[in-house]
């Protein structure tokens, strides 16, 4: 789908990304700014950074940043589309359409299947409150559940009736297309339309932005005709394959842990909840898809597998384990008692029970193994070279190569192997091997202690204050000119026309090409810079990200930039300017002083000894003019 441009703009000219953000991450002032801890990291010090005036974020911890459309892509993870009907939505801006009806099509289907299932919803929960329906709520309470569980999730009824819903629909004036759209009706062979989901308690099943895209019903009177559970059809709105139950309502809880347990079905990730244990999904009785792990993997880096112990639950768990694996998931399967899930064990025992079956949680090896074992009690030459050549393959599908050895060690413990089976397992895979890291140190001289000294300044100059990092290279001083430069235009013009400051004043290759970057942005008419930026179709998220953070890096953060770096009005813009240069000169000469060194211990370089030793003291002696110069700035 294409959102026009002048959409795009005007929808992002009226978003408040101070507002939008708090919605989901809690901020407070700071300064000019708004702080808060990273909701895409697990951290103790605040390093999200949100500029209202700027109209951008910057999480420091993870390096993310950008305008309000970025951040939308990243924490409720949407495509680009996705984000800016989701702002639109939230600014009160209806997506019109352009001359081409094709280009919004499919977005006005969508919206009219989501409008009539969100109005379905809002039919179940009414219902459920309805006294005549109290079938319904006293089959939630008899599973333990509350009221505020029951509003958490958003769980309702189903009017035991066969047009009810579809009645209410037709009266708001939807047509039979979005009904078939959003799931809910079906249509006889006789042309008839009723609910789906007729006399049924309602899960609504909602996607990880908290939108409903589909039901599951539960069976309240005993049918044989009909299954226990219902859920909604494949259809516009719900695909099966790329949803997880629960996800919305436990998202916060996973990203913070950096953990999620999985298991089959809604009462467990309910009851789960119940007893403050958040971070919880639940796959609902499908079979995992590389789509479910992929989203999971988005919040998460650890899983831990809780499926029924029956050989069903063991063959969804194993292919689900291998999927995992191959996304670099940290695996961890809990066994419960057979018969138990986590619902009958919150029920029977409680949060304490359930937390040390997830403390004696096992690796997929271990796993493996004892399934294995308890099929094959008198293990065969053939079974048992099946089963190891399975285990390899499991450990293959690892992209770090690094944790291969562990496995391959926890294999060969389990199944007690001999040095000489280990070495034929070991020579069916490739062993990595880790590359040395070789440390060029220079030799002291005792006729150059001043440029040692300096080397001394400057190191200690980079240690100040972390927070002045951006990459592992650029340096501060670098920083000052990059920041000044993000300003607009007009400054940029300034720094290359009074200042001279050109892609050669840089010392390291990352600050070349973002100033180089700046120095070749067209400058359009009604747009500033970071603007422009945000728009660009040529640069990469990761260089946007990196430009835009560097706006905000060091504010409201540190003493030292306060006293040092700011470049507030109430500074002296020359004198900024002038001691940046002078450092980056400084570390110019620094690097040749380095350079001229290792040429000295060069045993081919004899002939030359005394020429460079010339070079090196004229060298120390322009470096310590220069630091007279600093030291009449500062």
């Amino acid at each position: 789908m294409i959102i026009p441009e002048h959409i795009i703009d005007q929808i992002r000219e009226q978003a408040d990304i101070v507002e939008i953000i708090n919605e989901s991450v809690h901020l407070r002032k700071k300064g000019r700014n708004y702080v808060a801890l990273s909701p895409f990291t697990d951290e103790k010090t605040p390093s999200f950074t949100v500029s209202p005036e700027k109209q951008i974020f910057k999480d420091f911890s993870s390096g993310i940043g950008g305008n309000v459309y970025k951040f939308v892509m990243e924490y409720h993870r949407m495509t680009f589309p996705e984000a800016v009907e989701y702002v639109a939505e939230k600014v009160g801006i209806r997506l019109e359409k352009n001359k081409s009806e094709d280009d919004f099509a499919e977005l006005d289907r969508r919206q009219k299947a989501q409008k009539a299932i969100n109005l379905v919803n809002e039919i179940y929960k009414k219902e459920l409150g309805n006294p005549k329906n109290i079938i319904a709520l006293n089959y939630f309470f008899g599973r333990g559940l509350n009221n505020d569980l029951v509003v958490k999730f958003g769980l309702g009824y189903s009017p035991d009736s066969w047009d009810i819903v579809y009645n209410v629909l037709k009266k708001q004036k939807f047509d039979e297309k979005s009904m078939e759209d959003c799931g809910v009706i079906v249509r006889s062979k006789n042309g008839t339309s009723f609910d789906r989901f007729k006399g049924r308690a309602i899960f609504p099943l909602r996607d990880h932005i908290g939108r409903v895209v589909g039901f599951s019903g539960r069976q309240l009177v005993i049918d044989k005709k009909s299954g226990k559970y219902i859920n909604s059809p494949q259809c516009l709105l719900y695909d099966k394959s790329k949803l997880l139950y629960g996800l919305f309502e436990s998202k916060d809880s996973i990203r913070n842990r950096g953990e999620v347990i999985l298991v089959e079905g809604q009462l467990d990730v309910i009851s789960l909840h119940k007893v403050g244990i958040e971070n919880v999904v639940a796959s609902s009785g499908t079979a995992l898809t590389e789509y479910q792990i992929e989203l999971m993997s988005r919040y998460a880096k650890k899983i831990y597998f809780i499926y029924d112990s029956d050989e069903a639950g063991i063959k969804a768990a194993s292919k689900g384990v291998d999927i995992a694996l191959k996304k670099e998931l940290d695996v961890k399967i809990v066994q419960l008692p057979d018969g138990e899930d986590p619902d009958s064990i919150i029920q029977k025992s409680g949060k304490n029970t359930f937390n040390i079956y997830l403390d004696h949680a096992i690796d997929f090896v271990e796993f493996q193994v004892n399934i294995y074992k308890k099929k094959n009690p008198k293990e065969s030459a053939q079974s048992r070279s099946l089963f190891i050549r399975k285990i390899v393959k499991s450990i293959s599908m690892i992209p770090d190569r690094l944790q291969h050895d562990h496995y391959v060690g926890r294999l060969a413990h389990f199944m007690d192997l001999n040095n000489h089976e280990l070495g034929i397992l070991y020579s069916e895979k490739k062993k990595s091997e880790l590359k040395e890291i070789k440390k060029n140190e220079f030799k002291d001289n005792d006729e150059l202690k001043v440029h040692k000294k300096d080397d001394l300044y400057e190191e200690s100059r980079l240690e100040q204050d972390d927070s002045l990092r951006v990459t592992e290279t650029i340096l501060p001083e670098e920083l000052i000119l990059l920041k000044y430069a993000l300003q607009g235009f007009e400054e940029l013009n300034r720094m290359t026309d009074e200042f001279e400051v050109s892609v050669d004043t840089f010392v390291n290759e990352d600050a070349k090409n973002l100033f180089n970057i700046l120095s070749n942005l067209e400058n359009i008419k009604g747009k500033n810079i970071l603007e422009i930026i945000q728009d660009s179709e040529y640069l990469s998220d990761e260089i946007k990200s990196l430009l835009l953070g560097l706006t905000l890096l060091g504010e409201e953060k540190s003493i030292n930039w306060s006293k040092y770096r700011n470049l507030g009005i109430e500074h002296n813009l020359n004198e900024d300017m002038a001691d940046s240069l002078i450092k980056l000169e400084l570390k110019s000469l620094d690097l040749k002083s380095k350079s001229l060194l290792s040429l000295l211990s060069d045993d081919n370089e004899l002939t030359r000894k005394n020429e460079l030793k010339q070079d090196l003291i004229e060298l120390s002696i322009h470096k310590r003019k220069l630091l007279d110069k600093l030291e009449g700035i500062e």
